[in-house]
């Protein structure tokens, strides 16, 4: 029987805003996991909210989200009208976890410059990349998240 090995991918975003497209990423991760299997005997496992015991702890659920964010090997932002402040407070999570290796296990994409928005959240967004010396890309499609996805595992993998 056959070993594989996992790449966790921890998929951030407003749940509602991006409804959409988290179910369809989630089934290209799925076929993405089917080829990774093949050519390399690694499974990709995407982690999102949605799909996580809803029990309660201590901490509530959202200390348990930051504790997969820092397992995984990617963790992927979403941000479009808005960025919440869970999703903010992932990406600290995240850029705090991974040190100096951020840059390649961090992907944030979004739906506006938050460099040229006057939305006080992408504002905040915008301080943080500078903080965390990351980058951004903007999306309008689907297609753009999945190269932008595809480009991290092929670095990774």
């Amino acid at each position: 029987m056959e070993t594989y090995q996992t790449y966790q991918i921890f998929l951030c975003s407003s749940i509602v805003e991006f409804e959409q497209e988290r179910l369809i990423l989630h089934d290209y991760i799925q076929k993405l996991s089917r080829i990774t299997k093949a050519a390399r005997s690694t499974s990709l496992i995407l982690r999102k909210c949605e799909n996580m015991d809803n029990r309660l702890e201590l901490d509530g659920k959202q200390n348990f989200y930051n504790q997969e964010i820092i397992r995984s090997e990617l963790v992927v932002f979403l941000f479009g009208e808005k960025a919440g402040s869970y999703t903010l407070e992932e990406l600290d999570i995240a850029a705090g976890a991974f040190g100096e290796d951020r840059s390649r296990r961090i992907c944030v994409l979004c739906t506006k410059d938050p460099y040229h928005s006057e939305e006080a959240s992408l504002k905040e967004l915008a301080g943080r990349l500078d903080k965390y010396r990351l980058r951004f890309a903007l999306f309008s499609h689907m297609d753009t998240i999945k190269l932008h996805i595809l480009t991290r595992l092929m670095e990774q993998l």
